[in-house]
C-alpha cells in the first residue's frame, strides 16, 4: 500500500462549483470527485462498448466509495464575483424530437492558486493500478 494523491487544476484557474442552493462552493468535494470518477468510468477509454465499467475499475470505484479520501490539499482561494451570466443547457427532456434547452445562472466560482488534492494514505496497489488507468 502506497499513498495516492488525486489533484484536479481548473481551466484559467477558477473553480465555478456550485452547492444544492446555487450558491458558490469553495471547494469540490470528494462526492464531485467521486462523480466525476464515476462518469470517466462509464464513458472514457476504460468503458466496455456498452457503457458498462471495466470489472476492475468497478473495484476501484467501490473501494473509492468504502474510503474516503484522508486528507485535502487546498491552495489559497478567493471568491470571483461576476456579473448576471447565463448559460444555456440540455434540460433531459426532449421536447418535438429536440433536447430542451433552458438557461440556467452561472454561479460565481473561487480563484485558486495552485491544484486540489485528494490524498489517501492507504491505497491498495491493486486499486492504484486501475485508478491510474482512468
Amino acid at each position: 500500500m502506497a499513498p495516492v494523491s488525486i489533484t484536479a487544476y481548473f481551466p484559467l484557474g477558477v473553480y465555478h462549483g456550485h452547492a444544492p442552493d446555487g450558491s458558490p462552493e469553495p471547494i469540490p468535494s470528494p462526492a464531485r470527485l467521486f462523480a466525476a470518477l464515476v462518469s470517466v468510468a462509464h464513458t472514457g477509454t476504460t468503458a466496455k462498448p456498452d457503457g458498462q465499467a471495466a470489472p476492475d475499475i468497478d473495484e476501484v470505484l467501490t473501494w473509492l466509495e468504502e474510503h474516503p479520501p484522508n486528507g485535502l490539499h487546498i491552495p489559497s482561494m478567493i471568491r470571483v464575483q461576476s456579473d448576471n451570466r447565463i448559460i444555456y443547457r440540455k434540460t433531459g427532456t426532449i421536447e418535438k424530437a429536440r433536447p430542451k434547452t433552458a438557461a440556467k445562472a452561472i454561479s460565481d466560482g473561487y480563484a485558486a492558486n495552485g491544484a486540489i488534492g485528494w490524498l489517501w494514505d492507504d491505497m491498495p496497489d491493486d486499486v492504484r493500478h486501475a485508478l491510474a488507468r482512468l
